[in-house]
């Protein structure tokens, strides 16, 4: 009895409910919740469950068959998949989808992502996977991000000089897409971890999460670095959204 009604769908007044939650940032207090925050709405536990199942794309039972437009709309509702090189089962962002749809497979993601281009990957808090609806306001992001983590990793001796930038962008465009270990030096000095990186790996990454580059595909779980006119549809460059597109979206 419990199951069936956690599956149940929204009712349209936990939908209306819902809807305020997100225009707050999906805050709430659920009873026994210590909290000096009196103003934010107060709903019961067995509600409050729904309601972030609900958001997190767990409410309701799969219908139909699983389809690359089944995972890109589970995405899309999500708004990002979370990228995870670690795994004991299965990766994390594998998991994710199969949860939401068991008839879920693999090579679903990759079409979306390597074929169709309906998707593509960024830095939200992690690596991740995110709508192509969405790059006209990653772009805002980037315009803002970059003068920032210039500056970071400029003091961390991770980035020297734009023109290191410049040298691994003409590369790729007279190359093609390249692996960091594609531009790594050659050496036999010993790494001292996962984030040791050498200084053409640090100007793929900023050059990615800045915009200016694009992930294409992945051999293994590396990235394989291109320019975004070549992996974003032009639909999509069409430069920063305005301020008010972005509040709303």
């Amino acid at each position: 009895m419990f199951e069936e009604t956690l599956a149940a769908p929204l009712s349209a007044q936990e939908h209306e409910l819902l809807c305020e939650l997100y225009s707050r940032g999906l805050s709430f207090r659920t009873v026994g919740c210590m909290t000096r925050e009196r103003s934010l709405p107060l709903i019961a536990n067995p509600v409050a469950r729904r309601l972030l199942l609900s958001g997190a794309g767990m409410l309701e039972r799969p219908k139909g068959r699983c389809t690359t437009r089944t995972v890109k709309d589970i995405i899309y509702a999500l708004g990002y998949v979370q990228l995870d090189s670690i795994y004991r089962v299965e990766r994390a962002h594998h998991s994710i989808l199969f949860s939401r749809t068991s008839s879920y497979k693999q090579t679903y993601l990759k079409h979306l992502l390597e074929r169709e281009r309906s998707v593509f990957e960024n830095w939200t808090h992690d690596a991740a996977i995110i709508p192509v609806e969405f790059f006209p306001y990653w772009q805002r992001h980037f315009v803002r991000f970059a003068p920032y983590l210039w500056k970071r990793w400029h003091a961390a001796n991770r980035l020297q000089d734009r023109v290191d930038l410049d040298r691994i962008k003409t590369h790729i465009a007279n190359h093609g897409p390249v692996l960091a270990r594609d531009l790594a030096p050659e050496t036999n000095a010993k790494r001292n971890g996962w984030w040791d990186w050498h200084p053409s790996k640090a100007a793929l990454e900023f050059l990615w999460r800045t915009g200016e580059l694009a992930v294409t595909r992945r051999d293994g779980f590396q990235k394989v670095y291109d320019l975004t006119e070549n992996v974003i549809p032009a639909a999509f460059r069409t430069g920063p959204v305005a301020s008010e597109q972005f509040v709303d979206w």
